[in-house]
């Protein structure tokens, strides 16, 4: 099984590497995570290894990578303004980890199983979808069916279990 871990930021979302010791710096592995076959994402520095999920290239504006972080800058407006970005590699069969931090109100989410060469024009970014969202401040918390549009359900279709949300401008694993 491979494990995979990753760093990214959406406007109302901040994702970062979840490391297994707290001295650990972020954006790497332990040895033992090695071995074991954990692969990381990003690497802090560089958009490497990611692309748009209809372009295949990284976009020229909207994200932006400070502090270890990758993020999207909420002002970005048009054509390479940033839109959803995929992992160029395929995974299956894997763990994924990661820790989060949203914003007030935040609606965003991290998808998966997403093929881009499958489907085409609007549909290029389908996939399951790890919701983050500001359950107090966000409407879609009320919608869908037994809270599966609450953080940290599969969207549309499971709920949450066991949610520990640590609240707006706090980690969140």
């Amino acid at each position: 099984m491979k494990r995979i871990t990753f760093l990214f930021t959406l406007p109302v979302l901040a994702l970062a590497l979840s490391c297994t010791s707290n001295n650990q710096p972020d954006n790497t592995l332990t040895l033992k995570e090695r071995e074991e076959g954990w692969q990381l994402l990003f690497d802090g520095k560089t958009p490497d290894g990611w692309m748009n999920a209809k372009t295949k290239s990284f976009p020229l504006s909207g994200w932006q990578i400070k502090d270890g972080t990758l993020f999207t800058d909420p002002e970005a407006k048009g054509e390479n303004g940033g839109g959803d970005i995929v992992t160029k590699g395929k995974f299956k069969n894997f763990e994924l980890t990661v820790d989060f931090n949203y914003k007030h109100g935040a609606n965003s989410g991290i998808k998966y199983f997403v093929d881009t060469e499958i489907n085409e024009g609007e549909l290029r970014s389908i996939g399951c979808e790890y919701q983050i969202l500001d359950d107090r401040l966000h409407p879609d918390a009320q919608a869908g069916i037994s809270g599966n549009h609450k953080l940290s359900c599969l969207y549309d279709l499971i709920p949450p279990v066991n949610v520990k949300d640590n609240g707006p401008g706090k980690w969140n694993s």
